[in-house]
């Protein structure tokens, strides 16, 4: 919504609501075949996520933004009923 001389198109409820932002456990696969799970906000952005990652896993903040976060949905099989479990 925008508002004369004003740029929030739009808070998110929990801001003015005192309720507690949901959040959620995301299992982060490293590319040695390692994991971290880090505790993130269901509103997070996905930069957010990756500082967080890169925090868990005790990376230099200035070397945060070489890296990217890539995600990957869990389907079903149609032939044999099998999910994708991801990596290993």
């Amino acid at each position: 919504m925008w508002e004369c001389g004003s740029v929030i198109i739009g808070m998110p409820v929990q801001a003015s609501t005192n309720i507690p932002e949901p959040s959620a456990d995301v299992e982060v696969f490293l590319m040695n075949g390692k994991s971290v799970t880090v505790r993130v906000g269901t509103y997070d952005r996905t930069d957010q996520v990756l500082e967080k990652v890169c925090s868990e896993i005790n990376l230099t903040p200035e070397f945060t933004y070489f890296f990217g976060l890539f995600f990957e949905k869990e389907e079903e099989d149609c032939w044999t009923g099998d999910t994708d479990q991801g990596p290993g």
